[in-house]
């Protein structure tokens, strides 16, 4: 949170996202621990900027042990956007469908298994822009 002011707020930003990382759930970090943070970062944005928050998850990793660690620190970030009334872009639950629907998870990531190849990227932010469709059909007259 320390960087907050100068990376984000002092670039007066219209729309600010905040990212889980998968890290975090294996960097010692409690899911408590985790959600307090970013509640944090939620308020120091909402105190000093006239901003819009969109919470991110990260990739789906697969149906294993590490992923179901990871759906804990997901979860709190739904518990926070419906505790502040943001959106929450499920990017994870985006690319669990996409590989049920026939995308192959070895395309989706890098060597490591985790971190996104181009097209995993391309697959965040589609779902990125569902949450502008929604919000843009939810503004129709």
């Amino acid at each position: 949170m320390y960087r907050l002011r100068g990376d984000v707020l002092d670039y007066n930003p219209d729309c600010v996202f905040i990212q889980y990382a998968i890290n975090d759930a294996f960097s010692g970090f409690t899911e408590q621990q985790f959600k307090k943070n970013i509640k944090g970062i939620i308020e120091k944005i909402n105190e000093n900027a006239n901003t819009d928050i969109i919470l991110v998850t990260s990739d789906y990793i697969g149906d294993n042990a590490d992923n179901r660690q990871v759906e804990g620190y997901y979860h709190q970030l739904s518990v926070l956007g419906e505790d502040y009334r943001i959106s929450v872009a499920l990017v994870h639950e985006y690319w669990k469908k996409k590989i049920t629907d026939g995308i192959p998870f070895e395309s989706l990531v890098q060597y490591d298994g985790v971190h996104p190849t181009e097209e995993g990227y391309r697959l965040m932010a589609e779902a990125v822009m569902k949450l502008f469709e929604i919000n843009e059909k939810d503004h129709d007259v």
